[in-house]
């Protein structure tokens, strides 16, 4: 069902629009996520010119989207002056263009003022506030826009897995070992789940998993505190990249794992996307709420039997992390029988 919550002039031509501008300017993990639903935009519309205007912080990675037929960049711009004059440098591109349709994903008071300047004759803002899951949030303000049916589908494209498997056989991985991405990736405290259960988890990973496995570390820099604790711990069979990727190199390496877990962060919403089967571990914060994940392929484990959640608090308000204690025997079955249902067929009513 669409919200009434999105903003929308949908697209009411006898043809297909010729020229599509989608807009999501921030955060990786957000913008990634809008590319199932894109895709599915692009499908439907094979003949327009579908254009993506985002940060330039993503170049990297946008520019192995094959199917944008251009990606217009903000510059690096971190006060809402600098986003404004950065934004007024590109309009006289934009508005030669002549879109027709503005599908605006990130729905700030900028890309409002945007689309006003461009005057597409269709228009969809995305809906920021309802407590719902961003995912079904994304596919009701593409739905509105009129220009295809959007449903929960993950992937957005095929994906070249050659280099990344490459890379990853140099690193040690074989391929008849499962590999198993672990993500403590989460920048925000109330969201993550303490260091040493995850490194508990990757050696219950290894011990228990019933065929040869080896654990993948994929991140920036800020995060090597907490995946070193893992890299570092003996025995472990570990592919270590943490900050030794290009964007660019993420989508295959995420693509070719068995299995994510993951914290609330970039890496948890492109292995959605990509469909890759995903446990998302959500305490604290706001991310239960807004950042729930949508399909078969997916599960996550939120706080249970505390009377501080959901929060948007950024540091434990008592110090101690308790919308996090889950048991590593929980995470790892909630893994494994995700695993197993996204590998079972889907039964003839389509559930």
């Amino acid at each position: 069902m669409t919200s009434l919550v999105v903003d929308a002039r949908p697209w009411a031509g006898q043809h297909s629009p010729r020229r599509i501008l989608a807009v999501r300017l921030q955060a990786f993990g957000d913008l990634v996520a809008t590319l199932p639903y894109l895709y599915q935009v692009r499908e439907a519309h094979p003949e327009a010119r579908l254009d993506l205007l985002t940060r330039d912080l993503y170049a990297g990675f946008v520019d192995t989207v094959p199917w944008f037929d251009r990606a217009v960049y903000l510059g690096r711009s971190w006060t809402d002056a600098q986003a404004l004059g950065s934004l007024l440098r590109l309009l006289p591109r934009l508005a030669a263009a002549r879109y027709d349709v503005v599908l605006d994903l990130q729905a700030s008071p900028l890309t409002h003022r945007l689309r006003r300047l461009l005057r597409p004759a269709a228009w969809t803002h995305f809906d920021r506030h309802s407590p719902r899951s961003a995912y079904e949030r994304i596919r009701d303000t593409l739905d509105r826009a009129g220009v295809g049916a959007i449903v929960h589908r993950p992937g957005f494209g095929e994906v070249d897995l050659g280099p990344a498997r490459a890379r990853l056989g140099g690193a040690g991985w074989r391929p008849e070992e499962t590999l198993v991405l672990l993500s403590p990736g989460s920048h925000i405290p109330t969201r993550q789940w303490p260091t040493e259960s995850w490194v508990e988890l990757a050696g219950a990973v290894v011990q228990r998993w019933p065929s040869p496995v080896r654990l993948l570390l994929l991140g920036v820099d800020r995060i090597k505190p907490r995946t070193d604790a893992i890299a570092s711990t003996p025995d472990l069979p570990v592919v270590d990249l943490v900050g030794r990727t290009t964007m660019g190199e993420l989508a295959p390496l995420v693509a070719s794992a068995r299995l994510t877990i993951a914290e609330d962060g970039g890496l948890s919403h492109l292995s959605c996307a990509l469909g890759t089967p995903t446990l998302a571990l959500l305490p604290g914060g706001s991310a239960d709420v807004w950042v729930r994940p949508v399909g078969p392929h997916v599960d996550h484990l939120t706080p249970a039997g505390v009377d501080c959640a959901p929060c948007l608090d950024t540091v434990c308000r008592f110090g101690d992390m308790r919308c996090a204690r889950w048991s590593v025997d929980k995470v790892y079955d909630a893994a494994t029988a995700l695993l197993q249902r996204a590998a079972a067929p889907p039964s003839p009513s389509g559930g």
